[in-house]
């Protein structure tokens, strides 16, 4: 069987599918029906009126995050004004980044575990116009492990929006430190 989902609710049709096919079909209703419970409780415990966020999917040339990472910001209260649900993720030019300005942003390159992101953070920070960013301003940038929690469809997604909900909206839910991590603030910046 071959899956291609780009959005949450695609996730969950192929775990049904999934089930299905490897005649779990109990047991995958009730997988489903846990994590749709949890993505219920995330979105009545965030606001609907967030901060401007981006997801980079890949840090040399920037990647906006695009598959189920709009609709799940957008899930969390957060604006995505770079890519819609179901877009594919796509290089930018750092202005579009630097005029989005984002509030929030998360670097979860694709293939990067957030030790490797973390070693890769001077491909954003030694941009122009970094320190003047949004996010950056307000000490809200973060590194994510892209390998296994952003740029593979599965269930572990869930988890990742809980992620991006405590981002989103500091202090709302709890963030295992293998996932991510704030940024140190920039030098450039006058705290």
């Amino acid at each position: 069987m071959t899956t291609d989902p780009h959005s949450l609710a695609d996730v969950f049709a192929d775990l049904e599918r999934l089930g299905a096919v490897l005649d779990r079909e109990e047991r995958a209703r009730e997988l489903r029906a846990d994590l749709q419970a949890r993505v219920d409780r995330i979105e009545r415990e965030t606001p609907d009126d967030g901060p401007r966020v981006v997801v980079l999917d890949w840090l040399d040339p920037v990647m906006v995050a695009g598959h189920w990472i709009p609709g799940m910001v957008e899930r969390c209260g957060g604006e995505y004004g770079l890519a819609s649900e179901g877009d594919r993720s796509r290089p930018r030019e750092w202005d579009e980044i630097r005029t989005y300005d984002p509030e929030v942003l998360v670097a979860a390159p694709c293939g990067f575990d957030l030790d490797q992101t973390l070693a890769n953070t001077d491909d954003l920070t030694d941009r122009e116009g970094w320190a003047e960013l949004s996010a950056v301003q307000a000490g809200r940038v973060y590194a994510m492990d892209g390998h296994n929690y952003v740029n593979r469809p599965g269930p572990r997604l869930v988890d990742t929006l809980a992620y991006l909900a405590g981002c989103i909206h500091p202090g709302s839910f709890d963030v295992p430190d293998d996932v991510g991590t704030q940024f140190p603030p920039s030098p450039a910046v006058d705290r």
